[in-house]
């Protein structure tokens, strides 16, 4: 399969970041322990079609929440679909995901 992650418009980025600052999102990492990741984004099965080079260009991947269509036993949001972010775009994200929950914590004690 010739599937690759596709890269983000800034404004897609932009509204990412945001979406994921406000905790609309579900990453990877969230995932605990993160041998459940099966579990939480099952769709990850589709890897297994693509190419190794393919798969190095993915960042992360993630679903809003609310496209969870269920939970683990562990009480984890499942998703029948899954969102890949490019390894560039994810790089820069994930600094502005972290600069933005910051600012908005600095904006509370003013």
């Amino acid at each position: 399969m010739n599937w690759y992650p596709q890269r983000m418009t800034e404004l897609e980025l932009l509204r990412f970041v945001v979406a994921a600052a406000n905790g609309e999102i579900y990453l990877a990492q969230h995932v605990q322990p993160p041998e459940e990741i099966n579990l939480v984004f099952p769709a990850l099965g589709f890897l297994y079609e693509v190419s190794n080079d393919a798969r190095k260009q993915i960042g992360t991947c993630y679903e809003r929440l609310d496209r969870s269509n269920g939970k683990t036993r562990s009480g984890q949001p499942t998703f029948s679909t899954v969102s890949f972010i490019h390894k560039e775009d994810w790089s820069r994200a994930r600094n502005m995901i972290a600069a933005e929950i910051v600012r908005r914590e600095a904006a509370k004690h003013v």
